[in-house]
């Protein structure tokens, strides 16, 4: 049996709220019906809205963050705007809030040289859509090298 450190496939964290996931997890227990989907995620644009920092612990799953993150990422689309502006001479979604998250991205597991090119473009892509700024972004072999990894800008 394993213990629960390693029951955790995927970590999401924001400020002082902190959100995990497991593969055995069946609890999503009850919540108001605020959204469609009534789970422990239906605030998500509302939470982020709350706090300056968001870190995002993912495995490196083909360059990009693991299918449980990015859909915990997609439910945060509430707290983007869904008018356009410019950015950058691209279109990108409009702030609905005046906080700017500064964004840590932990990625763990194998991951090539082009997946983690990948990875890169993706966080800053992401970042720029939710108007965000990137703290950092590190790679590490397991979960257990967070905190000893090197980082990337």
């Amino acid at each position: 049996m394993r213990d629960d450190y390693e029951q955790m496939t995927e970590y999401f964290a924001m400020g002082r709220d902190y959100l995990a996931q497991s593969e055995e997890r069946k609890d999503v227990g009850s919540m108001d019906t605020y959204s469609v989907l009534p789970d422990h995620y239906n605030r998500m644009g509302e939470k982020l809205a709350h706090t300056d920092e968001l870190i995002i612990i993912s495995r490196c799953v083909y360059g990009t963050y693991a299918p449980f993150v990015r859909n915990v990422l997609d439910r945060c689309l509430p707290y983007i705007h869904p008018d356009f502006t410019t950015r950058g001479k691209e279109i990108h979604h409009k702030p609905r809030y005046s906080n700017r998250l500064q964004t840590s991205v932990y990625f763990y597991g194998e991951c090539s040289k082009e997946e983690k090119e990948t990875a890169v473009k993706t966080v800053k892509a992401n970042l720029l859509n939710f108007n965000g700024i990137l703290k950092h972004i590190s790679f590490v072999k397991d979960r257990k090298g967070i905190g000893n990894e090197s980082h990337v800008n």
